[in-house]
């Protein structure tokens, strides 16, 4: 579901989404599901998509649930699979949304500085 629509979003507020999805990713780090963890970071991107007041909200609770600390083992855990660390990195940058007061506190999860760092793709095109 993409926050991109004003239903969309309320359905995601409602249900809090995002705090499911970071304990999925917190919950089942004993299987080896790449793809799993893959779609984990897609649907936190998704749902946390937007700058307006609601985005950063969403962004918010995503963090308040864990959502750093979940990236961090994913990371660590996949550490040899590229598709798996492109979508960590890209949701990392995604919540920090570029404030170096929540970059400490990814760091502080245990984030390492380089993947808070755009390395190309769309982070290019939107200068982070």
């Amino acid at each position: 579901m993409l926050c991109r629509q004003e239903e969309a979003c309320k359905v995601c507020d409602q249900h809090d989404a995002v705090a499911v999805v970071c304990k999925t990713m917190t919950g089942h780090t004993k299987e080896p599901a790449v793809q799993q963890q893959e779609m984990a970071f897609v649907a936190i991107q998704n749902i946390c998509f937007g700058g307006d007041a609601n985005g950063a909200a969403r962004k918010q609770r995503a963090i308040d649930a864990g959502a750093f600390e979940a990236i961090v083992v994913a990371i660590r855990r996949f550490q040899g699979t590229t598709s798996v660390h492109d979508q960590d990195t890209a949701t990392l940058r995604l919540l920090c949304n570029n404030d170096q007061l929540l970059k400490a506190r990814a760091m502080e999860a245990g984030a390492k500085k380089d993947w808070l760092q755009s390395h190309g793709g769309i982070s290019r095109l939107l200068g982070r």
